[in-house]
Parts: structure tokens; sequence; C-alpha cells
């Protein structure tokens, strides 16, 4: 191989480090080559590496940025399914590594009330565990009692009682959760950390 900077595509084929000779490059000039459209291109301004706005106004992502999601999208890939199901859920997303990925990088820690409230009512003792489910409100018994479902223990999807009955049947729910259900709670939560 030469020792200047500019190779020809004839230089790396002829010359291989490893001795081997690799054949030619196609002749892309022949009439019977395929030929394909090239795309146009975006002639909009690039903004330099790390300057974080672009024309438009709109932030770029740093290559750090790039890696953590990508990271995350091959944690997600190969969590096990019950966690996975419990992160959609709790994310309010479908059961699949780009949608949690996209709306757990996205997410504020709302996605963990339920979680939140569930341990509050587990841990609380049973004359205070009533009283911490009837003081929420109707959303946040509602989520509750869906992260119940997801974990195998609410039987139905609705909880059509008033909001006293309701917060009663939460209770009585999370008495049912066990320690592997509290493993599989940390499990996902461990999976929605951003890092």
């Amino acid at each position: 191989m030469s020792t200047d900077t500019t190779w020809t595509p004839e230089d790396l084929i002829s010359e291989t480090t490893d001795g081997i000779d690799h054949g030619e490059l196609p002749d892309h000039t022949s009439p019977d080559a395929e030929t394909f459209e090239t795309p146009e291109l975006d002639t909009e301004e690039v903004p330099a590496a790390g300057s974080g706005k672009t024309s438009r106004g709109t932030r770029t992502l740093s290559r750090a940025a790039v890696r953590r999601v990508s990271a995350k999208t091959i944690d997600v890939d190969q969590a096990p399914s019950d966690v996975t199901r419990t992160a959609a859920y709790l994310l309010g997303v479908d059961d699949d590594p780009v949608s949690i990925t996209t709306a757990l990088m996205s997410a504020g820690r709302s996605a963990q009330t339920p979680v939140n409230d569930l341990r509050a009512i587990a841990d609380a003792d049973p004359m205070e565990a009533g009283v911490i489910a009837a003081t929420m409100d109707r959303p946040r018994l509602k989520a509750v009692w869906g992260l119940l479902g997801v974990l195998g223990i609410a039987s139905s999807s609705t909880l059509n009682e008033s909001d006293t009955k309701a917060a009663l049947r939460v209770v009585r729910g999370v008495s049912e959760v066990g320690e592997q259900q509290h493993t599989l709670i940390d499990a996902t939560l461990a999976l929605l950390r951003k890092n």
C-alpha cells in the first residue's frame, strides 16, 4: 500500500492486511450495473457537535444520551416478560421495548405513584391501611387496583363500588401481595431507572 494518505479502492483491494486478495470492486459504470436513486440531501446547516441546538431551535442528542437510550432499550428487551408487562402498565404504554424505553426516558416519576401507594398501604398497620386508601382519590385507587391486576392479585379490572368500598377492596388486595410480587415490583423499578 502506498504511504500517502490518499487511497484508491484498488489499493484497498489489492493489498490487504490479511494477505488475501478479496477480489475486485464491481464496475458501477457499466450499462448493466444496477442504478439507485440518490435521496435528496437536506442542505440545512448542521450545528457543530456539542452545540445543543439546531437552526430550528430543537435540541440535539449527545452521544451519551443516545448511548443511554440504546442501553436502556437493550435492558428492556432482555428483561423478563412479567417485568416488562408491569413496566408497561406503570408507564401506560404497549409492552414492547421501544414503547417502554421511549416512555421511560421522557417520563417523570409519576409512573411510580401506584407502586408508592401500594407500598404505603402495605407498610401500614391494618387500621391505618384503610385510612390511607380512603384518602386516595379515585384515579389513584384505580391505578393501585390495576397494578394489583398486573401482579395477578386483582380478579376484575374495575372498581365499581363507592369510594369507601373501593378503598377497602384495594386494601384487601394489597394484603395479598407476597414476597414474589414485591420482588417483581423491585425488578420493575430497577428497570425503570433511567441510568
